[in-house]
């Protein structure tokens, strides 16, 4: 993710860039994806609808492979470039502006998470669980994976006055998979 605000006539000559089949340029691609997100939240907001991101998967890692099979295929990793100043600009424009929607960060790299759980500190004023932090998925999809993000969690958000079957929670939080396991709330 990479923060990069545009005005509309910027997005409107990038699109129209685009569909001429001439390649944008990574500023260009990141104003338009900066903007496509900004708008979608607003639309999230207004129909009050949860936002889920999921940050930091760092796709077609082998050519060879990429080339006989296809795009997100199994050869993806987890990506550590920076992840908080971008993200910060994004909610912090959307809840200064048109608002910003409940919201569930999942991030692949599990290193992201305390800084994610501080960022998320920042917009819980109203509404409990506003920004929760998803379950583990991929690599950390496993039951370490899953106690460490429930204990970052714990530690460090709204997860304890929670109940099951309130507004505020999401039992995609306590797991992602839950076969074969006796989890509260896998049903």
């Amino acid at each position: 993710m990479c923060y990069q605000a545009g005005d509309s006539e910027a997005v409107e000559k990038i699109f129209a860039k685009r569909l001429a089949e001439v390649e944008l340029s990574q500023e260009e691609i990141n104003i338009y994806r900066t903007e496509l997100l900004s708008t979608l939240i607003g639309f999230y907001h207004a129909k009050d609808w949860t936002m889920q991101l999921h940050l930091h998967a760092y796709r077609n890692n082998n050519t060879p492979m990429f080339n006989r099979l296809g795009p997100d295929t199994g050869y993806d990793g987890l990506n550590d470039l920076p992840l908080t100043g971008s993200l910060s600009q994004l909610l912090d424009r959307a809840e200064s502006g048109q608002g910003l929607p409940q919201t569930i960060l999942y991030s692949l790299n599990p290193n992201d998470y305390p800084s994610l759980l501080a960022l998320m500190g920042c917009y819980q004023k109203d509404t409990p669980g506003k920004l929760q932090l998803g379950s583990g998925w991929w690599y950390n999809d496993t039951r370490n994976g899953m106690r460490q993000q429930l204990t970052l969690f714990a530690d460090n958000s709204l997860l304890a006055p929670l109940r099951i079957n309130t507004p505020f929670w999401d039992g995609r939080l306590l797991c992602s998979r839950c076969t074969g396991m006796k989890t509260a709330g896998c049903i």
